[in-house]
C-alpha cells in the first residue's frame, strides 16, 4: 500500500488488490477533508511485532486543536490484540519516510459483521507522540518548537503620520534571546518569536491572521542533537510557565537538516490544555526581564541532582491551572509540591516543620505580609489546613473564604520560593492582579485565622 503525505506518493507497492481494500476501508467513513497521512504500519505490542495496519492521520491544523487517527488492522481478529500490552504503530523497515506513534492507549476495537476480510478498526484515545521524517535524523542544524499560547513575544503597533495627513501602523517583534546551558557545559541560543499563519471561519468566507509563539533554534554550520536541544526547549518552556503563571506546552517539533526534516507532535489527538488564558493571574516576570530571568535559571537549575531538578518540576506544575479542579485539590497539590521542596532544598533533619524553616532560612522569598506557612501561638498555618482538607473537612462552610484566601497565599508563597531557589528573585517586579488582591484582603488574613482557632483548628 502506497505512503503518501499530502497526496504525495511516499513509498511504492500499490497493486490493484490493496487499492481495492483501501475503497473498502474508506468507504462509510465521514471526512471533512483527506488525511495528511495515509501509510502502512505495524503495531507493536511490548516490542514484538503485531499485525500490519493501515493508518490515516489527520494532523492538528492549529496547534492547540486535537487531531484524528484512523488505524485499520489488516489479516487479524480483535484476540490477535492484547489491549493491555504497550503499544504503538511502527512503519516498515525500508520505507523512505519514518512514522511512529507512542504511548497508544486503546479504548476498544470492533470487527465489521459479514465482511469476507479479517480486519479491526482500532479505536485509539490517547497517543504521547507521533514522529514523522527521516529516521536518521539524530543530529539537525535547525529547529522550530511550536508552543501554546503566551502573553510574551507579542507584536506592538507602532503608528506612523504622513504628510499627507494619512495615519498608517506597522507591527514590531523583536524576538526574545533565551540562552539554555545545558548539561555538556554548553550554551544554546533558543529565540522566543511568533509565527503567523491564515486562519479561515468555518463557512470559508473570510480568514483571519493568527499568531502562534515559537522557539526557534539556528546553528549555523555544525549539527547539533535532536535530543539536547529538546530538553533545553523543555527547560525554556517549564520556565516560561513559571514566569507567564500559565502552562506552556510544546505542542510539535520540526527539525531541519537542509531540505530533509524530522517533525514530532507531543499528544496530538488529546492535548493539555488549561481553561481559558483570561485565568492567567498577571505575569510573575515581566518581558523585560524575562531573557536574563530564563538564562539565570537554566543556569542554576542545570546544576541540580535529579530529585532537586523534578521537586522544581512538580513544583511549577502544580502552580499551573490544568482542568476544572476545585481549590481544595489545587491547595494540597501546591502544598504537596512545597514540601517536595523542603524535602530537597531544606535541611536533612527529620519532621516537616524543620525542613520548611530551613528551606525559608536558606532561600527566603522576596514577598511579606502572607500568611504564614508554619502556625504559631495556637493561630492555623497553612500547613495546618492539610489534615482537614484531606480528610474531606470542607473548611469554606465553617470559615466562609478561608480557602480561597489560603490559596493565593500559598501560589505567591511557592512562586517565590521557586524564584529564590532559581537565584532570580531581584528581578524588576511589577504588582500584578494576584498580589493586588490579596493585599486588599489583608485585614482579612487575621480574622479568618482567628475564626479558624475558634472552630478547634490549630497549629
Amino acid at each position: 500500500m502506497a505512503c503518501t503525505r499530502n497526496g504525495r506518493t511516499l513509498d511504492a507497492g500499490i497493486n490493484a488488490d490493496t487499492a481495492m481494500l483501501e475503497q473498502t476501508v474508506t468507504k462509510g467513513i465521514a471526512l471533512d477533508h483527506p488525511p495528511d497521512l495515509d501509510l502502512d504500519a505495524y503495531i507493536l505490542a511490548n516490542g514484538e511485532k503485531g499485525p500490519l495496519c493501515e493508518v490515516r492521520v489527520w494532523l492538528p491544523k492549529d496547534p492547540s486543536e486535537d487531531g484524528r487517527i484512523d488505524v485499520t488492522a489488516h489479516g487479524a481478529t480483535t484476540q490477535d490484540i492484547d489491549l493491555g500490552a504497550a503499544l504503538s504503530l511502527v512503519s516498515p523497515e525500508g520505507a523512505q519516510y519514518h512514522f511512529s506513534a507512542s504511548d497508544l492507549l486503546v479504548r476498544s476495537m470492533s470487527s465489521p459483521i459479514g465482511n469476507p476480510i479479517d480486519r479491526v478498526r482500532i479505536h485509539i484515545e490517547h497517543i504521547g507522540k507521533i514522529c514523522i521524517g527521516d529516521k536518521s535524523q539524530a543530529c539537525i542544524k535547525d529547529a522550530v518548537f511550536f508552543l501554546s499560547q503566551m502573553h510574551y513575544a507579542l507584536p506592538r503597533k507602532i503608528w506612523t503620520n504622513e504628510v499627507t495627513g494619512n495615519r498608517s501602523f506597522h507591527l514590531h517583534r523583536a524576538a526574545l534571546q533565551l540562552p539554555i546551558l545545558y548539561e555538556d557545559g554548553n550554551i544554546y541560543d533558543f529565540q522566543l518569536d511568533r509565527q503567523w499563519s491564515w486562519i479561515s471561519d468555518k463557512e470559508g468566507d473570510s480568514v483571519t491572521a493568527r499568531s502562534s509563539p515559537v522557539l526557534t533554534y539556528h546553528s549555523g554550520k555544525s549539527r547539533v542533537s535532536l535530543k539536547i536541544l529538546q530538553d533545553c526547549a523543555q527547560t525554556a518552556t517549564l520556565l516560561l510557565s513559571l514566569a507567564a503563571r500559565w502552562p506552556v506546552m510544546i505542542y510539535s517539533t520540526r527539525a531541519y537538516v537542509g531540505i530533509d526534516y524530522h517533525e514530532v507532535w507531543q499528544y496530538p489527538i488529546s492535548r493539555n490544555r488549561a481553561y481559558g488564558i483570561e485565568r492567567a493571574e498577571g505575569r510573575l516576570v515581566q518581558e523585560s526581564d524575562l531573557e536574563r530571568y530564563v538564562a539565570e535559571a537554566a543556569r542554576r537549575l542545570v546544576g541540580f541532582n535529579t530529585n532537586a531538578r523534578d521537586a522544581v518540576r512538580h513544583a511549577v506544575v502544580a502552580l499551573q491551572p490544568f482542568g476544572n479542579n476545585s481549590m481544595e485539590a489545587n491547595f494540597l497539590a501546591r502544598l504537596i509540591a512545597l514540601e517536595g521542596l523542603a524535602r530537597n532544598f531544606g535541611s536533612s533533619q527529620r519532621g516537616m516543620h524543620l525542613k520548611i524553616g530551613a528551606l525559608l532560612s536558606a532561600y527566603p522569598p522576596a514577598i511579606q505580609g502572607l500568611w504564614p506557612i508554619l502556625g504559631s501561638n495556637g493561630l492555623p498555618g497553612l500547613r495546618d489546613l492539610r489534615n482537614d482538607l484531606a480528610h474531606g473537612v470542607n473548611l469554606s462552610r465553617k470559615v466562609s473564604g478561608a480557602i480561597s484566601l489560603a490559596s493565593d497565599h500559598l501560589q505567591l508563597w511557592l512562586e517565590y520560593i521557586l524564584l529564590a531557589i532559581l537565584h532570580v528573585s531581584s528581578i524588576h517586579h511589577r504588582e500584578s492582579h494576584l498580589e493586588a488582591q490579596v493585599r486588599a484582603r489583608g485585614q482579612e488574613l487575621n480574622f479568618i485565622r482567628n475564626a479558624l482557632h475558634t472552630v478547634g483548628l490549630t497549629c
